[in-house]
């Protein structure tokens, strides 16, 4: 059987001191910013938007019958959020659509007066975006649209605690590696 030899003292007390300077600055680097967080499960990403949603501004249109429509082609980014609301006293059901004839449903369940939301995902390719109302009773409801550029996307980061953990486990997993290249 082969058994270690004793190891300096304080090798391993060397070892864990050579990494606090590693924990420290990888933690300074972030910047007082990340102090003042709610969550340091994250950080965030920046922003990029089309300028299909730059250029949507406010769509509005007259409801007077089932099947009216409205909405702009375009290519919008993943993470975009556009909003629909339905005012008025009239009844009825609408969707928010992807194209003119209403195939493609991006988001249903709108009801008049009411708001509907949809957000695009990375995974659908979306050419269009605006309204399309599948029943209505009344006269003269009203539904605008807008797209909003959301907040960008959670980027995941290691906390204080997770960073000094891995410092830690890399560290020792360095002095091992040491001690047996050194015995071998």
């Amino acid at each position: 059987m082969r058994t270690l030899p004793r190891s300096r003292p304080g090798a391993f007390l060397s070892a864990l001191l050579a990494t606090v300077p590693l924990l420290l600055a990888s933690t300074l680097s972030a910047g007082p910013d990340a102090w003042s967080q709610t969550s340091t499960s994250s950080v965030r990403a920046p922003e990029y938007f089309s300028t299909f949603c730059e250029s949507y501004g406010i769509l509005s249109g007259s409801v007077n019958a089932p099947g009216a429509t409205n909405g702009r082609y375009g290519t919008p980014s993943p993470g975009e959020r556009f909003t629909f609301t339905a005012t008025g006293v009239g009844t009825g059901t609408w969707r928010i659509v992807g194209d003119s004839a209403g195939a493609q449903t991006l988001a249903s369940g709108g009801t008049f007066p009411g708001t509907l939301t949809f957000t695009v995902p990375p995974s659908l390719p979306v050419t269009g975006v605006g309204f399309y109302v599948d029943t209505y009773t009344g006269n003269g409801d009203t539904i605008s649209g807008t797209c909003q550029e959301t907040s960008s996307v959670d980027v995941p980061a290691l906390s204080g605690w997770s960073q000094l953990a891995l410092v830690l486990l890399l560290g020792s997993l360095g002095f091992v590696a040491f001690r047996l290249r050194r015995q071998g």
